[in-house]
């Protein structure tokens, strides 16, 4: 009985889908109507039962659930308003905890929690696999402290199959991103904690993560979005995010130099919210021919980048850069344009080439990039740049894009130079001195504790040279008047 059920979910799917029964497809909605996710994509070429390969649906799982990303809440032409948050962009969902706010910019809506069992839908709740892999994620400071290589990853393979279905189909957005953080933390460790790198990921995490990753609309490694901004707490709720009151969550070695090199990030991305209101009220005020209110928004946007880079220059307060590079950087790499994987990572039989965790994956540099209309030629390093959107939470893209297709305050100075120019070009010296103190901490941090003149980051770029690249075509946007 259980194979002719089987037997049916699969002509049901394959009806649903247009592919043939023999591809075993697994199909759940998203964004948008039905996703597609087939076996064969990931390798397994020979799925012989759900109990080899767990993906097949029964035929009510196919149907559209409702969208993710559906707004519930009262709009405004570009902000959104409910009682605790101001939402800026196009992203207003009601459970998509990286939509972006006046209050906390790119950070999550809510503060992230370190607690675990916090798969808390009711479907969800009281699954030991979700504990499991929580704790996992949790004592991987402790495990690397006291087990080999080889140990650590049989530990990792004992665990249970995520179970990523009853993510997809029952959990909230919120979960889902939760999951995203604890499986690339546990990957990641897989992969890097040996004195060799593992090239294939057990197959049942392969087939978890991909599906996890795909339903974000993100690759399957670890980015920025769970290295950083879903990775922290404050140590007193009703004091501000900000430095000496954010911890992480979880960390690969841990120590105070893997804390401060994160929680510097989660600061810069706090300070740099009001930025963000006074790009968008600044274009809006170009509509409306308002050169003071385009002014007072440009000034705006230059506190802020002071500020951000205020945090930036705290990061050698209390992260080492000998210690960075030797027991920070390690677990952060991917598995493109990395000499140590230069043929990849195996997810089954499917060979992927992922560039790992880095700052160019965070939305705030290119947001202020496309608000101030700094264009990078045509080329390698533009199309790097592209691929690091890619890494993006899709909020977050949005919003790049929105700034991006919005009025052009570059022209609208351009046209008002007298009023607009000083104003205009400090913003953009702020700029290039934040992008000039990020490239003299690669100095510090990578160059001279490996004694390399060009080496890779763990973004996968020549990073000495793509650091210089962006931060002389940001200044050859200034004008001239400053």
């Amino acid at each position: 009985r259980e194979r002719e059920r089987e037997r049916a979910n699969m002509a049901a799917i394959s009806r649903a889908v247009g592919f043939g029964a023999s591809n075993y497809q697994t199909v759940y909605s998203e964004k948008r109507e039905l996703y597609v996710l087939s076996a064969s994509r990931l390798g397994f070429n020979h799925v012989r039962s759900a109990s080899v390969f767990r993906a097949s649906r029964r035929v009510d799982q196919l149907m559209p659930r409702k969208r993710l990303n559906d707004d519930s809440r009262r709009s405004l032409p570009g902000v959104a308003f409910n009682c605790q948050n101001t939402y800026l962009g196009a992203s207003t969902a009601l459970d998509e905890p990286f939509a972006v706010t006046l209050e906390r910019g790119f950070l999550p809506v809510t503060d992230p929690s370190c607690s675990n069992s916090l798969f808390l839908s009711p479907s969800l709740h009281g699954l030991p696999e979700f504990r499991l892999w929580e704790e996992m994620a949790a004592d991987i400071p402790v495990i690397l402290s006291a087990c080999s290589g080889e140990i650590v990853r049989k530990k990792i393979e004992l665990l249970p199959r995520f179970p990523d279905e009853e993510l997809l189909r029952n959990g909230t957005k919120t979960e889902i991103w939760r999951a995203m953080l604890i499986i690339s933390f546990i990957a990641h460790t897989y992969v890097w904690c040996g004195e060799t790198p593992a090239n294939k990921l057990p197959d049942d995490m392969a087939i978890s993560w991909c599906a996890i990753a795909d339903s974000l609309d993100v690759p399957p490694v670890l980015a920025y979005a769970s290295y950083a901004l879903l990775n922290w707490r404050r140590i007193d709720p009703t004091q501000p995010i900000e430095l000496d009151n954010i911890v992480s969550c979880y960390n690969f070695y841990g120590g105070i130099d893997e804390e401060w090199f994160r929680v510097v990030h989660v600061d810069i991305e706090a300070r740099a919210g009001p930025a963000l209101e006074g790009i968008l009220k600044a274009q809006d005020a170009v509509s409306q021919n308002n050169v003071e209110k385009v002014r007072e928004n440009l000034v705006c946007m230059s506190q802020a980048l002071q500020l951000m880079y205020k945090s930036l220059d705290r990061m050698g307060e209390k992260c080492d850069p000998y210690i960075f590079y030797h027991r920070v950087r390690r677990f952060i790499y991917g598995w493109r344009n990395n000499p140590a994987l230069p043929d990849g990572l195996l997810y089954g039989e499917i060979r992927k080439l992922l560039y790992g965790e880095t700052g160019a994956q965070s939305s705030i540099v290119p947001t202020f990039d496309a608000a101030l209309g700094v264009v990078h030629p045509s080329g390698h390093f533009s199309d790097y740049l592209q691929a690091m959107r890619l890494h993006m939470p899709a909020p977050h893209r949005q919003f790049v894009k929105q700034v991006q297709a919005g009025t052009s305050i570059r022209n609208f100075v351009l046209a008002n130079l007298a009023d607009l120019g000083e104003a205009y070009d400090e913003c953009l010296v702020d700029l290039f001195k934040f992008r000039t103190l990020h490239k003299k901490h690669a100095h510090e941090y990578i160059r001279k504790p490996s004694n390399e003149a060009d080496g890779i980051g763990t973004g996968g770029s020549e990073y000495t040279v793509y650091l210089q690249h962006n931060a002389v075509t940001t200044k050859g946007h200034l004008i001239g008047v400053v």
